[in-house]
């Protein structure tokens, strides 16, 4: 018998990979459609009165609204969550029966005010979000299922913002990816529900919707712009915004969850390669929660991600050079990264504050307040509820594969401080950036620490109309850069 080549083992690996996955998903699959109604009704009891079952199957809308970007289109059109509304009620018909579709589009006009590379420079972009989730429990054909498909489309007008600094400025203007004019298919995955506690999603996803997320600075469409204030810039580098991926979830108790995942390190939006899972990659995130009141929430996330791929060795004497002229430079297999993501609601403003009303009875402003935000459930504000609270994250990883080895941020954001503006979010925060030691051996000075500044706050015109303006002070990381003021503004409308 003829010994095997490297091609025909690596093509039986990822055969049997696929086939040990296929196994999985086929329990799974087998766990939750053929359990009993008994079952399903005890579950539903334990999830509480929000677990309701649409003709006779459990619903993931249901139980959790905010798995989907709107969950209530009603509402006049100064307060409803989406521009076009409930199309004379087919849109609220269509999610009752498990479709949702839903787009919103992302405007930033940013320029260099002082410094950078380019001082003066301006750039417009823009990001269209569209999506559709279908709901299999609503549809009528197995409990607790959700298919998600969500494209994008970037465009811009200019070249990029020529700021100079390591860390984008305009997190959005790399999506969907770095070239502009770009239209890409960057998540369809299938969302399963086991049982209450324990969930996977099987498929493409975009890595920053699931790992390092926070309530003050997470998203740049309505918080902070610049990518170190929203994610860890050192997950970049062992993750993309869009890879094939296994996930799970499983709640162990009521304040703490493991999350453990697998996935194809080396794929990036846009890229459909035929060596699948050749780098896999292994990441997990452990949640714990508690409360220091009644509603001051607190979070702490820990992370660790290990990728298995070449990496660019930087403790190579004569790496610089060889990048300039073009010589592939030592390589060394593997990356990780450890991280640490936390949050802490300090304040919360009681109903009468938000409204400026004084009603006899605290329970009489509450449901004022409930029935006013009932008019625009969304995964945004129902993910950053009103109040003030600080967040802080963290990285590290190997100075010998990482040119930026330890990464640092926090501040302090909130949301509806103002009586009478629930809907407007600010932002106050710092990131730092630290070259590896192993650079200092490298005969060209070229790069150093980077610390930036950002402030921000987000006008809600309306629910689904925010009109944010932001002011960044970056001491860039490239040497040869002076220190950068950036200004911008951001439109961002739900349709």
């Amino acid at each position: 018998m003829k010994p095997k080549t490297a091609k025909q083992l690596n093509v039986l690996k990822r055969f049997t990979f696929g086939l040990l996955l296929a196994v999985c998903i086929s329990g799974f699959c087998a766990q939750a459609i053929a359990a009993d109604e008994p079952a399903q009704a005890a579950d539903a009891a334990k999830a509480g009165e929000t677990a309701k079952k649409e003709k006779g199957k459990l619903s993931l809308t249901k139980v959790a609204p905010d798995v989907t970007p709107v969950s209530d289109y009603s509402g006049d059109i100064w307060n409803r969550s989406t521009l076009t509304g409930d199309w004379w009620g087919s849109r609220t018909n269509l999610y009752e029966h498990g479709v949702m579709v839903d787009a919103a589009l992302t405007q930033i006009f940013q320029g260099v005010a002082s410094g950078g590379s380019d001082s003066g420079d301006t750039m417009y972009n823009g990001l269209l979000d569209y999506g559709l989730s279908l709901d299999t429990g609503k549809l009528d054909l197995w409990s607790g299922g959700l298919f998600v498909f969500n494209a994008q489309t970037g465009f811009a007008s200019g070249d990029p913002l020529e700021a100079g600094n390591i860390s984008p400025p305009n997190f959005t203007s790399i999506y969907p990816t770095g070239d502009f004019d770009d239209t890409q298919l960057m998540e369809y995955y299938w969302n399963q529900a086991l049982s209450k506690d324990a969930l996977i999603w099987v498929g493409r996803i975009n890595a920053v919707n699931f790992l390092d997320t926070n309530r003050f600075a997470n998203d740049p469409r309505n918080q902070f712009m610049n990518l170190s204030m929203s994610n860890n810039p050192l997950m970049g580098g062992v993750v993309s915004f869009s890879t094939l991926a296994v996930l799970a979830h499983f709640q162990i108790t009521d304040n703490f969850a493991i999350n453990p995942a697998f996935y194809d390190s080396s794929m990036q939006p846009g890229n459909y390669r035929n060596d699948l899972f050749d780098d896999p990659g292994y990441a997990v995130q452990a949640d714990l929660t508690w409360k220091l009141d009644d509603d001051l929430h607190g979070a702490l996330h820990l992370q660790g991600l290990y990728a298995d791929k070449d990496v660019t060795k930087l403790d190579n004497p004569r790496l610089l050079p060889q990048l300039e002229t073009g010589v592939s430079p030592e390589t060394r297999s593997g990356n990780w990264v450890i991280g640490l993501n936390v949050e802490q609601y300090l304040w919360k403003p009681p109903p009468p504050a938000v409204y400026g009303e004084r009603p006899r009875h605290a329970a009489l402003a509450r449901q004022r307040l409930d029935r006013k935000e009932s008019t625009v459930r969304t995964k945004s504000f129902d993910f950053q509820e009103p109040g003030i609270g600080l967040f802080g994250r963290f990285g590290y990883s190997p100075e010998n594969r990482n040119a930026w080895n330890i990464y640092a941020s926090g501040g302090i954001g909130g949301r509806g401080i103002i009586p009478g503006r629930i809907y407007d979010r600010l932002g106050l925060g710092v990131y730092w950036l630290k070259e590896s030691s192993d650079l200092n051996n490298q005969p060209a000075d070229l790069l150093d620490d980077e610390l930036g500044f950002e402030a921000f706050y987000n006008l809600a015109l309306t629910p689904w109309a925010q009109l944010s303006f932001d002011v960044q002070w970056i001491d860039s990381g490239v040497t040869e850069t002076d220190d950068t003021v950036v200004l911008g503004t951001r439109l961002f409308t739900a349709f």
